[in-house]
């Protein structure tokens, strides 16, 4: 029975039978104490109640069934997981006893102070027969010992010993009929960790930590009747099943909250306005080839690798690294670069925003050429006035035909005859820098875009409005962590797909939209020949999955430790390109519209990024009939998308933070306040009349390749310091054998050491071969350029400086420091004690080691190697438990 000192929470916890000259024992009525006791096994895992182990080894006492006074006990089963309502014995000089009424001991019996004295029962569940493996007892309730034995001849007397020497003998561990629960082993109080006892510079993991000073006090004062325990076999006391497994930082409240978060992370903004351009320019139908093939040997492994490695040890893109100390830098960094990211993707966010509530009309704003913000250069000007007769003057005026001249008809070849004109070979003056109706209200209604990027000028009041919607969007959002968030993705991640269908079913009926998606699917096969092509596949499957941003560590870090993350992988990577895929036809499709109208070829309409979201689609939504309708269904849709993403990057930075510091763990609301309001402020860049040169000069120095060296990084972190068959084992832990076992996972090992960082090193080396500077509306000033570089530095720099600080920090040869920095610590390993032992085992098992300490008890002492041995003879077919809930379990005995 847990004491009211060691932080169960009334979880049984299994102890080593504690060293010294005896044991104490717990008497029923009758017995007297034997001449010697014999050893017994130690079983926390049967099942029931909880009885404590004897403070004091000063005497060596035994259970003996009433009648029975033998010289030498037969060994029994000792039960501590059994629930009663005796308590430890307060005194540590003598053996102390819990007696139940009548019973002496001896000559020299120690009084038993909590032995009720009328009307409570005894100790139940304490005493099982003997025969080969023990029996778990039944429990009836609250009755005393007695009617648990038989009071035949066929009793078995029960006796505890302990061994004499200074430290407990080795714990032997093995399965219990596949059945029970390792919950029973050990607390699955989530305030039970082990703290480091040789090199944790790590602030102590806050799940396995030992309870202070203060909370022993408060527990010492609990009720004298300590909580009850069900019994273990049952399956009711391990929280696997319902509620949060891990108290202390939370979980998922369902499987499908982390699916659709994760989806809805992976599919963004990108997959609408990215890759169908992409699917274009590089041979069309023939880029899937590239693209699919970039998918399982890239964007996969890392996707899979990323996911398993944050739900194996419940941590945040930082405190992860306690597996490799030397690449804690890669997590600084990730979080550095999400900062910078969830500042401009929330900006993105709010055009979506600003143009979601301008739909709200009966006409759309930038449909015509009548407007303040609209010029000389509107498309629309044209046509409207070859429509009235008339012509465009070199000063972009629309002059009547009636009203000139033939001299000035001859100037641009208009020639007249019999009462009409002919226009064959007139030529617009400002045909080379006409503009939609749709561009100029992007640029200069709602941006209000300066010429260059050093003419910030003011603050836009109405864009600062629309970042501040959107930025309590993602607050209250976010504002019980995983658990609103959960909830709000149901809508967020699903009705992009709704959306997509519905535009899907209108573009295809309308003219033109099948010489569009033509242009999408025709393959172009020559085009494969082109390295350009690769590199292009490999970046977009890399940023659609989201991949080495840390998101998907940190949304994985709250799913249950065994939860299949290897089928979620899978699912959600082929789901993203899948959603790219029919974005494609649904984009395709209105850009063959869009061309159909202005009567121009589908390759001098069809644009990317924000050339597509708002102009080339807002200009195609403004020739169907019921426009507001479709422009309010698509830039809602792009809320959604942008909100998603969002989601994932806020709390990834956030619980980076509280993971790192655990005393915010309680005021991770305020921590979130505090991050959007600094972001907020910082977004102000953002919302001047250079607002869009810096989102665009943010994406391309804040987040273009800066992630394509973390993933590299990972993979050499991981894949070859931590060693891909200690990964695999991690895995294994969490999915069982069922699915690591298969032949075919060795597809993902491989990938990890070998052929994904390859595929990285090549995208990097291309990159800085045929890097260009980046640009808007031209090359950027020389002192933007400055300011880009200097961001990517501080989102690499992290990397050697803790490569350094590590290094400094140990003691020792070169060689002995590297291995110390380039090895799992102490507190490294899943967050539970209950998952760290079956951690521990399936390494032992599979000829790795788990790299943290193990413990055991959850009381925070590390075990080493020497003191747990395995039992190599359990069924092969334990593990597969773990795909039906049914985690590995064990049975622990004193094998004296």
């Amino acid at each position: 029975m847990p004491s009211p000192e060691d932080g169960s929470n009334g979880s049984a916890r299994p102890r080593r039978v504690p060293a010294g000259n005896a044991a104490a024992a717990y008497l029923p009525a009758g017995v007297s104490l034997s001449a010697r006791a014999t050893p017994v096994h130690y079983q926390p895992n049967n099942g029931g109640g909880a009885s404590r182990r004897p403070s004091n080894t000063s005497t060596a006492a035994s259970y003996l069934p009433p009648g029975v006074g033998s010289a030498r006990a037969t060994p029994v089963h000792y039960r501590p997981n059994d629930v009663s309502n005796s308590r430890r014995p307060s005194n540590t000089s003598s053996a102390a006893a819990y007696l139940p009424a009548g019973v002496s001991l001896g000559s020299r019996a120690t009084p038993n102070p909590y032995q009720p004295s009328s009307g409570r029962t005894t100790p139940r569940n304490m005493f099982v027969p003997i025969s080969g493996r023990s029996t778990p007892m039944p429990d009836s309730g609250r009755t005393t010992p007695a009617s648990h034995m038989p009071h035949s001849g066929r009793t078995t007397p029960a006796s505890v010993y302990a061994p004499p020497s200074g430290r407990a003998t080795p714990v032997s561990i093995r399965s219990v009929n596949g059945k029970t629960s390792p919950a029973s082993l050990h607390s699955a109080n989530n305030e039970a960790r082990s703290r480091s006892v040789s090199r944790s510079r790590d602030p102590p993991v806050p799940a396995i930590r030992t309870l202070s000073k203060e909370v022993s006090k408060k527990r010492s004062k609990s009720p004298s009747r300590p909580p009850s325990i069900p019994d273990a076999t049952d399956g009711g006391s391990d929280k696997e099943f319902e509620g949060d497994e891990n108290e202390e930082r939370g979980n998922w409240s369902n499987k499908m909250d982390f699916l659709l978060s994760c989806l809805g992370y992976a599919v963004g903004l990108g997959n609408v306005w990215r890759f169908p351009y992409l699917a274009y320019r590089n041979g069309g139908g023939a880029f899937l080839i590239p693209y699919t093939i970039m998918l399982f040997f890239a964007g996969l492994p890392l996707f899979l690798m990323e996911v398993s490695f944050g739900q194996y040890c419940s941590l945040g893109p930082v405190s992860i690294w306690r597996s490799v100390p030397i690449a804690r830098g890669i997590g600084y960094c990730q979080i550095f670069t999400a900062c910078i990211q969830g500042v401009y993707y929330n900006v993105i966010i709010m055009y979506t925003v600003y143009y979601f509530f301008a739909s709200f009309t009966s006409q759309l704003p930038w449909i015509g050429c009548a407007k303040p913000w609209n010029n000389v250069k509107c498309y629309d000007l044209y046509s409207d006035c070859v429509d009235n007769e008339g012509i465009i003057a070199t000063n972009g005026s629309c002059l009547r035909l009636d009203s000139l001249n033939e001299t000035t008809l001859n100037v641009y070849n208009v020639t007249s005859n019999l009462g009409g004109y002919n226009l064959s070979g007139y030529t617009d003056p400002l045909g080379g820098s006409r503009e939609l109706a749709s561009e100029q209200y992007w640029k200069n209604a709602v941006l209000q875009e300066a010429d260059t990027m050093n003419e910030p000028g003011g603050v836009i009041w109405q864009l600062a409005l629309c970042l501040l919607v959107a930025w309590i969007i993602v607050l209250l959002c976010l504002v019980r962590g995983i658990k609103s968030s959960g909830k709000v993705v149901y809508f967020t991640a699903t009705f992009p797909y709704v959306v997509l269908f519905i535009l899907f079913i209108r573009g295809v009926t309308l003219p033109g939209a099948i010489d569009g998606i033509r242009f999408f699917v025709v393959p172009d096969f020559n085009r494969l020949s082109d390295a350009k092509v690769w590199q292009d596949a490999a970046i977009q499957i890399f940023y659609s999955l989201s991949a080495a941003g840390g998101g998907l560590v940190t949304l994985s870090s709250y799913n249950k430790f065994h939860n299949n993350c290897y089928s979620d992988s899978i699912f959600v990577a082929i789901a993203n390109c899948c959603t790219s895929v029919f974005a494609g036809f649904v984009i395709f499709s209105i850009v063959g519209f869009m061309a159909h109208e202005l009567d121009q070829p589908v390759d001098t309409v069809v644009q990317q990024g924000f050339g597509l979201a708002f102009i080339a689609y807002p200009a195609a939504v403004a020739r169907m009939p019921v426009s507001p309708l479709w422009s309010i269904l698509f830039f809602g849709m792009l809320i959604t998308l942008g909100l998603d993403s969002q989601f994932a990057i806020m709390e990834n930075v956030v619980t980076a933070i509280v993971d790192e510091i655990p005393k915010l763990r309680k005021k991770k609301t305020y921590v979130l306040m505090a991050a959007c309001g600094i972001m907020y402020i910082m977004g102000f860049s953002c919302i001047t009349h250079t607002g869009s040169y810096w989102v665009s000069h943010l994406d391309s120095y804040g987040a273009f390749f800066n992630y394509i060296i973390y993933a590299l990084l990972e993979c050499i972190a991981l894949g070859w310091i931590y060693g891909v068959k200690r990964l695999q084992n991690d895995i294994r832990t969490m999915v069982g054998d069922k699915w690591v076992g298969h032949w075919s996972f060795m597809w993902w090992p491989l990938n990890w050491a070998a052929f994904t960082p390859a595929l990285m090193l090549f995208v990097l080396i291309f990159n800085f071969l045929n890097w260009q500077e980046p640009s808007y509306n031209g090359p950027f000033p020389s002192w933007a350029r400055a300011v880009g570089w200097l961001i990517t530095t501080c989102s690499l720099i992290w990397i050697p400086i803790v490569i350094i600080y590590e290094f400094l920090m140990e003691e020792g040869t070169f060689m002995e420091r590297w291995h110390l920095i380039s090895s799992p610590i102490d507190t490294w390993g899943p967050a539970l004690p209950r998952f760290r032992l079956e951690s521990w085992k399936v390494h032992h098992r599979n000829g790795t080691t788990m790299g943290g300490q193990l413990d055991i008890d959850g009381s925070g002492r590390p075990w080493s190697p020497g003191e747990v041995k395995f039992d190599e003879e359990e069924d092969d077919e334990e593990m597969g438990n773990v795909e039906n809930g049914e985690p590995p379990s064990y049975e622990m005995t004193n094998p004296l």
